[in-house]
């Protein structure tokens, strides 16, 4: 599966790392990992291209990036 972690903005890159990490292994693309987060793909390429800084990312969208790359918490937030 193609990375999206180019298009990473450098703010949310460690994050992004995570959750594409995460897609290759579950075979997921860049629609099935924005579902699966319950977050729309526009919201992903938001967070990707650091339109949403880091700050601004709420606590139920990092539990969610936790859950979904199979990290704590505490390992997501500060990704």
């Amino acid at each position: 599966m193609q990375s999206f972690l180019h298009r990473a903005n450098p703010e949310n890159a460690r994050l992004c790392e995570l959750l594409d990490a995460a897609a290759d292994r579950k075979g997921h693309d860049e629609r099935q990992q924005a579902d699966a987060l319950c977050v729309t793909l526009g919201f992903m390429r938001q967070v990707r291209q650091g339109m949403r800084k880091r700050s601004a990312l709420s606590d139920a969208f990092i539990r969610g990036c936790a859950q979904y790359a199979g990290v704590s918490y505490e390992v997501a937030r500060s990704a």
